[in-house]
């Protein structure tokens, strides 16, 4: 069980993303996602595929795999981010 906790430790000490975090919550929130980030770059170096990738480059395509999610909702909805269009009350009222 060791050895596996120190590959962890190690990877995530090669790109961190807790350098410029100051307050605690923080630090717990992006250490718990980068384990999950962790998590999920072992299991897919585990399936069936046995694919072999670069724990940078899965960061790096789940970050662009994130942002096209983004922008394809934001794309999606553009419509929906037009203000409404003022009604005047009918003569009369």
């Amino acid at each position: 069980m060791k050895k596996g906790a120190d590959r962890a430790d190690q990877y995530l000490s090669y790109y961190s993303i807790l350098r410029k975090t100051v307050k605690w919550s923080k630090k717990v929130v992006l250490y718990l996602l980068n384990c999950a980030l962790f998590n999920a770059f072992f299991c897919v170096q585990d399936t069936k595929y046995k694919q072999k990738i670069k724990y940078k480059n899965f960061l790096h395509t789940v970050g662009r795999s994130g942002i096209s999610v983004v922008q394809n909702r934001s794309e999606s909805n553009s419509d929906d981010l037009q203000f409404p269009k003022k009604q005047t009350p009918p003569p009369g009222v």
